[in-house]
């Protein structure tokens, strides 16, 4: 399983929200449709590099195991 999450790292320190969930690795496409992003960004988050428009807001692309538990990669 793939997820995808959004973390916000400002004054409010929101934390970490999940966005959505994939069977398979998603393609470009489906990363853009599903965050309506550009190709650009999308690619950034398969690169693991996934900040979109702002410095305060990443984006993370993680391969879990069936079972295995979420923990959150450090920026």
């Amino acid at each position: 399983m793939w997820v995808i999450t959004k973390a916000y790292n400002d004054y409010d320190q929101h934390g970490e929200y999940l966005v959505t969930v994939f069977d398979h690795l998603p393609s470009l496409s489906e990363i853009m449709k599903s965050l309506g992003c550009s190709k650009d960004v999308a690619k950034w988050i398969v690169e693991d590099k996934g900040r979109m428009g702002t410095e305060d807001c990443w984006y993370f692309l993680t391969c879990l195991d069936d079972g295995e538990e979420y923990v959150h990669k450090n920026v």
